[in-house]
């Protein structure tokens, strides 16, 4: 995922963060709307606290989910040279 694409998607989520009020605690509800301008992810994180981390809550996973479908394909391949 590209930068601009993990901006626009954050800024798409930003609307749903904003209009239910959800997000961890601490700093109130995202101000963000449909209409923000976010230019760089330092900006969206300053811009919504909340929104920035569960975007990075949303990659991280992904990575990880990444690595355990590598790790099988790695140890059925190791299993299958080891028959």
């Amino acid at each position: 995922m590209s930068q601009a694409q993990a901006v626009g998607s954050a800024t798409e989520a930003g609307g749903a963060v904003a209009s239910t009020g959800q997000g961890s605690g601490g700093g109130g509800a995202s101000n963000l709307s449909l209409s923000t301008s976010i230019s760089s992810l330092e900006d969206l994180k300053s811009k919504s606290p909340q929104l920035w981390n569960i975007m990075m809550e949303s990659i991280a996973m992904d990575i990880c989910g990444q690595m355990q479908q590598s790790q099988d394909r790695l140890k059925q391949m190791w299993d299958e040279a080891n028959r």
